[in-house]
């Protein structure tokens, strides 16, 4: 049966003339493209390496910050005096005893504060009858002492072991987060008092009458978790990159993200200063630096004066940073995209939820034009342009593990994301997204390999035929673009008009970055009703805008490059699941420019850092592949030169059974 669908296969694509033709043009067209100027700079990024490397000024940097390996000397000198300083002496040692005390202690503890914490609620609900008491008075005692209970009738295990040995915390821990077994190896002590941590819970409970319940409990959990981080930057990172939807329930999600940022970014760069990182420095990074510093000091001399998104801006940038550094083995980038993924996938899920539930917005949508849609999905993002920019970016990087996938189980989930993520976009009925999604998703069909040319370019021929197939509704949406009875069309135009009438008076010098500077000066250029504009509703208006042509000639020299060093890498990389990764982040990428054609897709602060944290990804992955490529022919020392080649392949531990190898240790060392 199997030979019949093959040979049905191979005559009905193989045999085909049209399909032969389509491939004979398709080869041909490659080949043009390989041998054109513009291909071959497309694939010289190693050209573009080799003269930054020549750089003095790039020299100068990764001499001095200790760029790629350089300054052991000094970063010696610099982890001895950290090592033995009193906080990290005072640090070692409190953690050390949290982690030897006995569960029945950390039982007491919590079996007093869930008491004394349900008594402040019970005197403000029953004696003061306050109406607007937290349910968290209720509910974090009934948590606390449910999980006093098992730990006062345990043993005499202490906290570490037990972290360690939970079929629970330990997979999370050790495979998540990637934190090393050592550290839950503690010595020998007497397990702490129970009537010590009795008196610290009762007045953390008491505490709860004066102060929110939900504040008392995260200054420990937030203390905790900046110890951890500063263990392990790179499992602060994994946690950010999947929590980027759900931080909408801090109530200040860029405000919190760039904090957890600068705090992650402080612990790696301390972590590098002492020798325990290893931080790359190289061309695509030098182009990205220096469109970062001019944004930085555009937002310094605007027309509004200093403006206040600056410290955001330059703190969620940073993401492209700390991923391209921070994942560049193999074991970190599948925590990082994992991660990513999975905070996608509730994401997608919850719009999901929303448009199939009838909870929609109808903010952002013409209802007359648009009878037919019930209204727009909005997730964890607040708007639907922003959530249908945040699902385009990572379709194509669901689409790639799908491809990658080696076992049918975990095939069948990535393809689980790919349609989520796919239904998530079409319900939030953003048409500049599914301009985006459309545009990379041709690119990585054709750049993923060259046999599916040919039915892309039957696709473009099926296009007229589309309305036929397609729901009413989505081709009612998409045949709306450019139509000026459309409310959201009509008031692009008059935005547009404004922007370019602002272009053509400060092409030059731009007006400085952040919503403040275009505030400032939009009023004088907007028309009528339309003085409220909070952007230019597309990306590269916004950037020469701001500022001005050095500026814009910065961006787009740093994204050219950036895809440079992906395509560059596409030819080199036999690994399927790493060139998946880095096409898909391309294409990420690439689909977040086509939609800023028609809008300002920086707006939303965390949509911002995941365009910068899907570059660094892509980074990641192609430094991953030089690595292994690297490690797989080295000097056979037993011949006489030296000079003969042994190959070692590179382990692969999450896609096997066996234990993580020595490279998952070494990345994690303290």
């Amino acid at each position: 049966m199997k030979k019949d669908k093959k040979h049905f296969g191979g005559r009905l694509f193989g045999e085909s003339r049209i399909f032969g033709a389509l491939t004979r043009f398709a080869d041909k067209l490659c080949a043009e493209f390989a041998s054109s100027a513009f291909g071959r700079a497309l694939c010289s990024y190693d050209n573009t390496e080799r003269a930054c490397r020549k750089s003095v000024i790039v020299n100068a940097l990764r001499s001095l910050f200790g760029f790629d390996g350089r300054g052991a000397r000094g970063k010696r000198r610099i982890a001895a005096i950290v090592e033995h300083s009193f906080i990290s002496r005072l640090g070692n040692k409190v953690f050390g005893a949290l982690g030897a005390t006995y569960l029945s202690v950390y039982g007491m503890f919590f079996l007093a504060f869930g008491v004394y914490t349900l008594l402040a609620g019970l005197i403000k609900v029953v004696a003061l009858r306050m109406a607007d008491v937290s349910f968290l008075y209720f509910a974090i005692p009934i948590v606390c002492i449910t999980a006093a209970i098992p730990m006062l009738i345990s043993r005499k295990k202490v906290m570490a072991t037990q972290l360690a040995e939970s079929k629970l915390m330990a997979p999370l821990l050790f495979s998540v987060l990637g934190l090393r077994r050592e550290l839950f190896r503690v010595a020998p002590s007497g397990g702490g008092r129970k009537n010590v941590a009795f008196i610290i819970g009762t007045v953390l409970g008491a505490l709860t009458y004066f102060l929110p319940p939900l504040a008392v409990v995260a200054v420990p959990v937030c203390i905790l978790a900046a110890y951890s981080v500063l263990l392990s930057p790179e499992a602060g990172l994994i946690v950010t990159l999947f929590a980027i939807p759900l931080l909408i329930i801090t109530g200040h999600p860029s405000l919190f993200l760039a904090f957890i940022l600068l705090f992650i970014s402080a612990c790696y760069i301390l972590k590098a200063a002492r020798g325990k990182r290893y931080v790359k420095f190289e061309a695509v990074d030098l182009f990205m630096l220096i469109f970062l510093l001019l944004f930085a000091a555009g937002a310094i001399g605007g027309f509004g004066g200093l403006d206040v998104s600056l410290p955001l801006y330059i703190c969620l940038a940073s993401g492209y940073f700390l991923c391209a550094n921070m994942l560049s083995s193999r074991v970190w980038l599948k925590r990082g995209i994992i991660a990513l993924m999975a905070g996608n996938m509730l994401s997608s899920l919850f719009a999901i939820y929303q448009y199939l539930s009838g909870n929609v917005e109808t903010t952002w949508l013409d209802t007359e034009n648009f009878s037919s849609i019930a209204g727009r999905a909005v997730s964890f993002f607040e708007n639907p342009n922003m959530l249908g920019e945040y699902a385009m970016m990572l379709l194509p990087l669901a689409v790639a593990l799908t491809l990658a996938a080696k076992k049918r189980s975990e095939r069948s989930a990535w393809l689980c994301v790919s349609v989520c993520t796919g239904l998530c976009l079409v319900f939030t009925w953003a048409r500049g997204a599914w301009l985006g999604a459309i545009a990379a998703f041709f690119i990585f069909a054709v750049l993923y390999t060259k046999k599916t040319i040919p039915f892309m370019l039957l696709c473009v021929v099926l296009i007229p035929f589309l309305p036929v197939v397609l729901p009413e509704s989505i081709v009612t949406r998409i045949t709306s673009i450019g139509d000026m009875t459309d409310s959201s069309t009509s008031y692009r135009f008059y935005i547009y008009k404004s922007a370019l009438a602002m272009i053509a008076d400060f092409f030059l010098t731009g007006i400085g970055a952040g919503h403040k500077n275009f505030s400032s000066v939009y009023v004088s250029y907007s028309y009528s009703g339309i003085e409220q504009a909070p952007h230019a509703h597309n990306l590269f208006f916004q950037l020469i805008i701001e500022l001005g042509a050095i500026g814009m000639i910065a961006f787009v020299v740093a994204m050219l490059v950036y895809i440079q060093s992906s395509v560059s890498a596409l030819g080199k990389e036999q690994d399927p699941y790493l060139r998946g990764i880095n096409l898909a982040c391309a294409c990420g990428v690439f689909s977040s420019l086509v939609q800023g054609m028609t809008d300002y897709v920086w707006y939303n602060y965390r949509v911002y850092f995941v365009f910068f944290a899907i570059m660094g990804i892509g980074v990641a992955a192609r430094r991953c592949g030089e690595h292994a490529r690297e490690r797989e022919e080295i000097p056979d020392m037993s011949s006489p030169t030296g000079a003969e080649l042994s190959f070692i392949p590179a382990p692969d531990p999450l896609g096997s059974d066996h234990k993580p190898s020595n490279e998952t240790e070494e990345t994690v060392v303290l």
